[in-house]
């Protein structure tokens, strides 16, 4: 009886061991990313905060990071174990005014191996560039346009503006008395770009109506520029107002 009480026992035990070692096999291996910030002379930037998002709409909000690290004085930092279900995460990294939200969001396809997963990412400043399209994307309706101090506000000039950060813009007619439907709509394309202290504007298909802007008045939520028409016959100044939509 005791011999087949000890072989009972060392066959439980053999099975215990087993069922541990493929539970072990089975844990995810996590992924492992390093960082390199640089500025736009490629010098590394020590302290530049990174955040990481698992899709882009939580990158878009801001919200639900599922890991976050500062960058050291080589400008890099490293975030470990990682969930290896996501192949690619957005990634948000600022220092001061600086981000990269114009240039490389996403990782890239990662993997899974020994060493770190390598990514480069370039943080430019354009304080412009973040009021116009926050991190992603930002909605401005214009409230009129005065030309030579007469004020017009109709529907024309009320159209809402959308700035992407990748250089275009998307332009609707308001829901309202300023659609043809009654509720928004689509209405036509812009591209624009960043200049130092202002921007430029204009319709991709026709390069000479493409407008220098000279900004008066730009924060969260009030834009106002002027510009001055090239191809007018008298001289026009062009005053324009936008306010953040939410």
């Amino acid at each position: 009886m005791k011999k087949i009480w000890k072989s009972h026992l060392g066959i439980l035990f053999l099975w215990l061991l087993l069922s541990t070692c493929g539970k072990e096999e089975a844990l995810p291996i996590g992924i492992d990313i390093e960082f390199s910030v640089f500025d736009n002379r490629f010098l590394n930037i020590e302290r530049a905060q990174l955040y990481l998002f698992k899709n882009e709409d939580d990158f878009k909000n801001n919200r639900n990071p599922v890991d976050s690290a500062y960058t050291n004085k080589y400008g890099k930092a490293v975030i470990r174990q990682l969930n290896a279900q996501i192949k690619e995460y957005y990634v948000s990294a600022t220092f001061g005014d600086a981000n990269n939200f114009s240039g490389k969001i996403k990782t890239g396809n990662l993997n899974l191996q020994p060493d770190f997963n390598t990514v480069n990412i370039q943080l430019l400043e354009s304080r412009v560039s973040n009021f116009l399209a926050g991190r992603f994307e930002k909605r401005w309706k214009q409230l009129y346009q005065e030309i030579n101090g007469s004020r017009y506000e109709i529907c024309e000039y009320q159209k809402i503006f959308s700035f992407r950060r990748d250089g275009t813009i998307d332009i609707y007619y308001p829901a309202g008395r300023c659609s043809p439907t009654g509720s928004e709509i689509f209405c036509c394309n812009n591209i624009w770009t960043p200049d130092g202290a202002n921007f430029v504007m204009g319709p991709p298909s026709n390069p000479k109506e493409i407008k220098n802007l000279t900004i008066l008045t730009i924060n969260e939520t009030t834009l106002k520029y002027y510009y001055k028409p090239v191809n007018s016959d008298f001289p026009v100044t062009i005053l324009e107002e936008y306010q953040a939509v939410k």
